[in-house]
């Protein structure tokens, strides 16, 4: 028959037992999926007067910021308005930020001239409207590049997502294709958009 010291001490013998497993259980939970690394990588294209292309870098682990970015001198001195969509090609990697859109220095306000910035995710594109309000005219700018907007994207998962820039769904838009637009509402065709993609890792 077991006195009660012997039980004592088989108990202890067995709580030391099972204690080394109780650490490595809760070792185990360091095992899940790698962090996310946001980073962006640019097209490749040049810089080219007329050009709009998109810059960007990585400002933490998990945002990205996006320049849409025209470079000059502009061929025209009446820039008035942007119309275009940023196409994600997968859009479990990352997506735009609402609410994270500015207004950039390429379109320089006059007097009684306001600003507008109107963009929103809608399925994989990214829709942006960019334009001066209140009528007057455009303006052009020289040998410099100057930002169009400037947007924040947050990186969700591991991967990558090509960014590329396509004609604006906007039914009121002229033109199938990405566009810069004048006082009057009519296309520039000397401004042209980059074809090749940029993209956003994580």
């Amino acid at each position: 028959m077991k006195t009660p010291a012997r039980i004592a001490l088989c108990l202890a013998a067995l709580m030391l037992s099972l204690a080394p497993l109780g650490c490595g259980g809760g070792g185990g939970g360091g095992d899940g999926p790698p962090p996310v690394v946001a980073g962006f990588v640019a097209s490749g294209t040049p810089a080219s007067a007329n050009l709009v292309r998109l810059a960007g870098r990585a400002l933490d682990n998990d945002t990205v910021q996006v320049d849409v970015v025209l470079d000059g001198p502009t061929a025209s001195s009446d820039i008035y308005s942007f119309a275009f969509d940023i196409e994600l090609s997968n859009t479990s990697v990352a997506r735009y930020v609402s609410g994270s859109a500015q207004f950039g220095n390429a379109l320089e306000l006059g007097p009684g001239q306001g600003s507008s910035v109107l963009v929103s995710q809608q399925g994989n594109r990214v829709v942006v409207g960019v334009s001066k309000t209140g009528g007057g005219p455009g303006n052009g700018f020289g040998a410099e590049q100057r930002i169009v907007v400037r947007m924040l994207f947050a990186v969700q998962a591991k991967g990558s997502t090509n960014l590329l820039f396509r004609g604006s769904s906007d039914p009121g838009n002229p033109t199938p294709d990405p566009a810069a637009l004048d006082s009057q509402g009519q296309v520039i065709p000397q401004i042209v958009f980059d074809s090749a993609a940029a993209k956003i890792a994580g």
